[in-house]
């Protein structure tokens, strides 16, 4: 992937000097290495679960997905069951921010909801989303974090969900990226590897 931009994915100009900046490209660099070396198709299944078992890859992970946006005044982070859920609290975890979770089906979750139904994704699936309205406030800004965007179906509808009660969108961050560049731009999406990047499904090229 290119070299992390020293810009916020908003477009709005961000604080990252120089040093700050070769930083960032080392811990991404090193991040998509190892998520390179540990990835695997199984059954022609996309596994991304060896990268967590690793103790050094997680790590490497967790600060590669926080990297781009630490300095953008991030104050949660949202994270979507269940994949979600394990890097979004951590990545909010070292970004000193807070944790939301945004739930699917119908699974106990307290409280008045924002919902959402999201559009079609790659599987022509569409996911009842959940958010709990006092999770966010209008000083907030929120970043969304995930394993995988392919459509972007549930990262738009979580975002949608976040403005609605008041706070603003951050931008998304991946480990695989396969959005098409619109998509990409329009959620602010970065990533620590694009799916082209990936071995080839199954030992095919």
């Amino acid at each position: 992937m290119p070299p992390a931009s020293p810009y916020s994915p908003n477009g709005e100009s961000g604080c990252l000097d120089c040093q700050s900046v070769r930083r960032l490209t080392i811990m991404m660099s090193h991040a998509r290495g190892l998520v390179l070396e540990r990835f695997r198709w199984i059954d022609g299944h996309a596994d991304v679960w060896q990268i967590f078992r690793d103790p050094e890859a997680l790590a490497a992970v967790v600060r590669g997905l926080a990297g781009p946006f630490r300095e953008d005044g991030v104050t949660a982070v949202c994270g979507i069951e269940s994949r979600g859920f394990l890097l979004g609290a951590a990545a909010a975890v070292e970004l000193g921010a807070g944790f939301i979770a945004v739930r699917k089906g119908e699974g106990i979750f307290p409280g008045k909801k924002v919902t959402r139904r999201s559009d079609p994704d790659y599987r022509s699936t569409r996911q009842e989303l959940r958010l709990q309205r006092a999770a966010v406030g209008r000083e907030d800004r929120v970043l969304l974090v995930d394993d995988w965007i392919e459509t972007g179906s549930q990262a738009s509808a979580v975002r949608s969900m976040v403005e609605e009660c008041g706070g603003r969108w951050a931008g998304c961050s991946v480990v695989v990226d396969q959005t098409v560049p619109a998509r990409r731009a329009d959620l602010g999406v970065r990533s620590i590897v694009t799916a082209a990047e990936l071995p080839a499904r199954d030992g095919q090229s």
